[in-house]
């Protein structure tokens, strides 16, 4: 049925189904020549949860081949050259055929989802051959159809399930009021990889010179309904407190030109750049806004905040905000962060700061511009407490020699 809905989409011209429909029919499935780890994640941010634990293997298993499928384009298209997978393939749509088919020609030894990825007929053909299945980064909540009366034989299939490495203590909870044994609490290797960037010595002296010592927020993966906030934040500010020098990189999450030019046009009161229009003679004097319109820096010039906000919250839901923790920085987001585990425990230690309107902006900011020493102490035993997931991961691999 999915499928069905995906070719009508395309037909009517929905550009992402047309890419998930073409890029199907160009992905290449050449058999691999050594034994094959089959690594899963449906998009790019499931990606960045697996990359820890793939960096490794492929580091420690060099006699075997990684295998990496994506289900969405967001994930295929931007890592179809990934470096470390000897083949990046979209999955073929869960039918019975196309399982069998995949697992015949590949061979895994291995396989290994991320998050939420339970597709029945692939864990049954998996299952049937004696490979070992493990996931990655799960969370289990109670409203889920595999705890729901018409889910048992999804359930069911749970238990095929060689090991679960899960984010929560509710998720092993849950697990094993249905019976379900093998899991383990590791919570988020989005941490690791998080973590790795950070301890990078990243320098950037366009953002340096624009920064300047002076008052930034970082605003990461934005959309036009965070920027709406950010822009009347900053009338707000200049209006409260107009000595405050307020230096802002705004980061959206599609860099396309109706994007940047609704930014532009939102902070009007400010003068813009784009980070593509500096030039070795940019002296950024009178420039207040930076408009990031590159891809794949946003972890990394957090670095260059003193508080950040991270996108996402007024619309399907935040992004990432374990880049910035990594980094130290003060987090704030919208209101929907509820699917998110890691916003319910830096929440629940009073690290983040929850935004629902600009006045609550104006006050994180105003909270802010006198950071003590001390202030990020519950960041830091944070970290402290949640790193490690992939390195409990591997140590059961090896333990029970799942890659001999």
């Amino acid at each position: 049925m999915y499928a069905a809905g995906i070719q009508l989409a395309a037909l009517i011209g929905n550009p992402k189904a047309k890419q998930w429909i073409q890029g199907r029919k160009e992905s290449p499935t050449n058999k691999l020549t050594k034994p094959c780890i089959w690594i899963h994640a449906a998009s790019l941010g499931e990606f960045e949860q697996a990359r820890p634990l793939l960096e490794t293997l492929h580091k420690k298993y060099p006699n075997y081949s990684i295998l990496l499928t994506f289900f969405s384009p967001s994930g295929y298209e931007i890592r179809k050259n990934y470096p470390l997978a000897q083949q990046v393939i979209y999955l073929p749509i869960d039918t019975i055929a196309n399982a069998q088919h995949f697992i015949r020609t590949f061979q895994p030894v291995l396989a290994i989802f991320i998050k939420y990825e339970f597709w029945y007929n692939y864990l049954q053909i998996l299952h049937s051959h004696k490979i070992p299945v493990l996931y990655v980064s799960t969370i289990f909540r109670k409203n889920q159809y595999f705890f729901q009366w018409y889910g048992k034989s999804f359930l069911s299939i749970l238990n095929t399930v060689t090991h679960f490495f899960v984010q929560n203590k509710e998720s092993v909870v849950l697990l094993h009021t249905q019976h379900i044994a093998q899991a383990t609490l590791t919570g988020d290797t989005r941490l690791d990889r998080v973590l790795e960037i950070a301890n990078t010595k990243y320098q950037n002296e366009n953002i340096q010179k624009f920064v300047s010592n002076h008052f930034t927020v970082v605003a990461g993966s934005t959309w036009d309904k965070d920027i709406d906030v950010l822009a009347k934040t900053n009338q707000l500010l200049h209006a409260d407190n107009p000595t405050l020098t307020c230096k802002w990189i705004l980061v959206p999450h599609e860099i396309s030109t109706p994007n940047l030019l609704y930014i532009e046009k939102q902070f009007t009161t400010k003068k813009t750049i784009r980070y593509t229009a500096i030039t070795p003679t940019t002296t950024f004097e009178g420039i207040d806004v930076l408009i990031m319109d590159t891809m794949g820096m946003l972890a990394s010039i957090y670095k260059y905040a003193t508080i950040t906000y991270v996108g996402g919250g007024f619309g399907k839901g935040i992004h990432n905000i374990l880049e910035p923790i990594a980094w130290h920085k003060p987090v704030a987001f919208g209101i929907r962060y509820q699917k998110f585990q890691e916003a319910h425990d830096l929440i629940q230690r009073n690290i983040v700061q929850v935004i629902t309107t600009p006045s609550d902006m104006l006050d994180y900011i105003t909270k802010h511009t006198d950071i003590q020493p001390n202030s990020t102490i519950p960041i830091q035993n944070y970290i402290q407490s949640n790193k490690g997931a992939t390195d409990t991961i591997l140590y059961y691999i090896e333990a029970n020699k799942l890659l001999p």
